[in-house]
């Protein structure tokens, strides 16, 4: 039956043939047709797709060859139609895939099939993807048609180098622009939209911000084309001020925005002011000679202005005035020349004087020489006083005698000499000494007076820049011997503390030369006829002071309270001719921190228990003999020397010396040394002497340094 149909339809179909091809005009048939096979199959992707058939030429010629009246039942016809070799039972599977269709079965899911076999439709020539559905023709601007092909279809997509971003690709802050690209695929047969966009462009509000405005972007920069742009701009750090009042410290140093500018310093009222000329306010006001002339009259009116000199004050602060000058006072010829205002005839200047100085201060004059202020005597010449002048007017002794240099030294008196020290000259028995002194000379006059002459010192008093001297010695006169120093017959006592201060000398118009004595030692003692004698409760403090004894020894006298001489706060004293002797009793010679050249140093003490001899805290004691010790104690602590120029060191009835940590006792000169911690005790019942060497243990237990002997001997250990 099949057979059947296809002969009848075969035929039917070349009878259409040749009576078409019967018309003279068809002289010959070049072109295609397309003949939808009943079997056709339409894409998905357009239903209006037609398979396109090509067939093979045919000639006039043969088509007259073929045409020809023949009838169907004819079994007989030698045409071709009716035999073996012209039958229509043709192999169109072969003929199909000789044609090229050689696929069967279905395309896949995201396929069609491009051309199916004109005699069988089973076959078809390939699977094109269902992305190549295009014609040349149907795919325009902006999209791209692709090089290859399928089945006569082309791509039509987007050229992602020219239209590389989606709608989301774009970096932050940027956007896509309005130029884009729209492409339709197909995957698993289901079409897709995808948009793509040429550029990437900073939103178009966005604004560049002037940095020579001094203009900074907000958030984050956006950058196209070397442009750099932000959603907004405002002002660097700082400027911020517009400066409405008193204007801009730097006008053109702005920061510009929205129309206005903006500015980091302000002028101030002070600013504005200063440049009009009005300079000075409360903080600053008018120098001295000068009063307010007019106010600023920016800002408050009243904080800043201008100055004028008064020639008042510039007068009166030149030392001018328009009274008379003051008592004691001398009268300038200078004028009062003011500027801008000429001389002012008006004004005179008054010199000051000491004496003037002295009055303004409330001193009052006795005579040319003498000036008191309650209980206290200013000395402005060299007077002979008696005990009478030491009394004020009112009948009170004077508590402070001062010499007119102290009032430069220490009042700022310029007007008054720093070297004026008078001198007050007075006999045996005055009590100039029992009071506070000076800047002074104190000359002693001796009358010639071989007798025993007494002074003294009781109260509590400070000696400042001093000199003590003696005149009219005895030609012949006794001396004592006190612990082979010896000592003159007119006595200065100090029975309470004296404090020496400034530069003090304690000398003599002339002196006594004493040769050798028992001992053989003593022959270089140069005696003055006058000495200082310290009694119970007698203290002579050299409270940083520099000291000169010249021939003038000092004798501590069977003190039955404390009496002392005392170096400290790096006090000197220098005692070249004679020494230091402590006749019994609690006396004592200390030093803390100063230096002392002495003469000779001899002790006889209360006892052996009794420190009456401490050199600490780095003190230095030269002596340019020797040193004895008869009941007493030598403690040298502290990095101290003590240094004798004989060899030997006399060490008398259980007499100790203690050596602390750094400290040195040295004799010859330094010939000899030994260094703490070290104890020395004189031979026990022995009734001479220990003239031991420094360093040497020439004698049975001169010197212990094991810890036990040392506590034992001192009470400690290099303490």
């Amino acid at each position: 039956m099949r057979c059947a149909m296809r002969i009848i339809s075969h035929s039917l179909l070349a009878l259409f043939a040749v009576i078409v091809l019967s018309v003279p005009a068809a002289a010959q048939l070049s072109s295609t047709y397309t003949v939808p096979p009943n079997n056709l199959q339409v894409s998905p992707q357009d239903r209006s797709a037609q398979i396109q058939l090509q067939n093979e030429l045919y000639t006039l010629n043969r088509l007259k060859k073929l045409a020809k009246v023949h009838f169907i039942v004819d079994t007989n016809d030698k045409l071709g139609f009716d035999n073996i070799e012209q039958s229509f039972d043709h192999d169109n599977v072969n003929r199909c895939k000789t044609l090229g269709f050689n696929k069967t079965g279905a395309c896949g899911a995201n396929e069609r099939v491009s051309r199916y076999c004109p005699y069988d439709n089973s076959y078809y020539d390939q699977c094109c993807d269902l992305n190549f559905g295009y014609a040349k023709a149907e795919c325009s601007y902006p999209n791209t048609i692709s090089g290859n092909s399928c089945g006569g279809k082309f791509k039509c997509y987007c050229d992602r180098s020219i239209y590389p971003y989606t709608a989301t690709s774009c970096p932050s802050p940027k956007i896509h622009n309005e130029d884009k690209c729209a492409e339709v695929t197909y995957s698993a047969g289901k079409a897709t939209t995808s948009v793509y966009y040429s550029d990437c462009l900073c939103p178009s509000t966005w604004i560049t911000c002037d940095s020579s405005i001094h203009q900074k972007g907000n958030g984050t920069a956006c950058e196209y084309n070397g442009v750099t742009t932000y959603a907004s701009c405002s002002c660097e750090a700082g400027y911020s001020l517009l400066c409405d009042e008193f204007g801009p410290q730097s006008p053109m140093d702005y920061c510009f925005l929205k129309g206005t500018k903006y500015y980091k310093t302000c002028k101030t009222e002070k600013d504005v002011c200063e440049s009009l000329g009005y300079k000075y306010s409360k903080d600053e006001p008018c120098d001295a000679d000068s009063v307010i002339a007019s106010y600023c009259p920016r800002g408050s009116g009243n904080t800043y202005f201008s100055c004028k000199i008064d020639p008042d004050k510039y007068c009166k602060n030149r030392g001018y005035t328009q009274t008379s000058c003051g008592a004691y006072e001398t009268e300038s010829s200078s004028k009062c020349n003011v500027p801008g205002y000429g001389v002012q005839e008006s004004y005179r200047k008054c010199n000051a004087t000491c004496k003037s100085r002295l009055a303004n201060a409330g001193y009052k004059e006795i005579n040319e020489g003498l000036w008191y202020k309650g209980t206290t005597a200013a000395i402005l010449k060299d007077l002979n006083i008696s005990n009478d002048m030491l009394k004020n007017p009112l009948g009170s002794y004077y508590s402070n005698l001062r010499g007119e240099a102290s009032f430069n030294k220490y009042d700022g008196y310029s007007e008054c000499s720093s070297w004026n020290k008078p001198t007050l000259k007075f006999g045996t028995d005055s009590i100039v000494f029992d009071r506070d002194l000076d800047n002074l000379y104190l000359e002693i006059n001796h009358g010639g007076n071989a007798n025993e002459a007494h002074m003294s010192a009781n109260g509590n008093h400070t000696w400042r820049d001093i000199y003590v001297t003696n005149t009219n010695g005895p030609q012949k006169m006794g001396f004592d011997d006190r612990q082979w120093i010896y000592f003159g017959r007119m006595r200065l006592h100090v029975n309470g503390p004296i404090y020496l201060k400034g530069s003090n000398t304690f000398s003599a118009s002339g002196y006594y030369e004493i040769g050798n004595n028992s001992h053989g030692r003593d022959n270089t003692q140069k005696i003055a006829t006058y000495f200082l004698e310290l009694n119970d409760g007698g203290k002579l403090i050299m409270d940083g002071s520099t000291n000169y004894f010249r021939y003038v020894p000092i004798l501590l006298w069977e003190c039955g309270n404390t009496c002392t001489v005392e170096l400290y706060n790096k006090a000197t004293m220098n005692m070249p001719y004679n020494g230091v002797a402590i006749q019994g009793g609690a006396g004592s010679f200390n030093m803390n921190n100063s230096t002392a050249d002495l003469f000779a140093l001899r002790i006889s003490g209360g006892g052996q228990a009794w420190q009456n001899l401490q050199i600490s805290n780095s003190s230095t004691l030269n002596l340019n003999t020797w040193l004895r010790l008869y009941n007493g104690r030598l403690d040298l602590k502290s990095n101290s020397t003590v240094t004798t120029q004989d060899n030997t060191i006399e060490v008398c009835n259980k007499d100790k010396i203690c050596l602390g940590s750094g400290a040195t006792l040295r004799s010859g000169g330094g010939a000899y040394s030994v260094s703490g911690p070290a104890g020395y005790y004189a031979t026990p019942g022995k009734g001479d002497c220990d003239n031991g060497v420094a360093g040497q243990d020439g004698y049975n237990g001169w010197y212990k340094k094991t810890y036990n002997e040392i506590v034992d001997r001192c009470g400690y250990y290099g303490g």
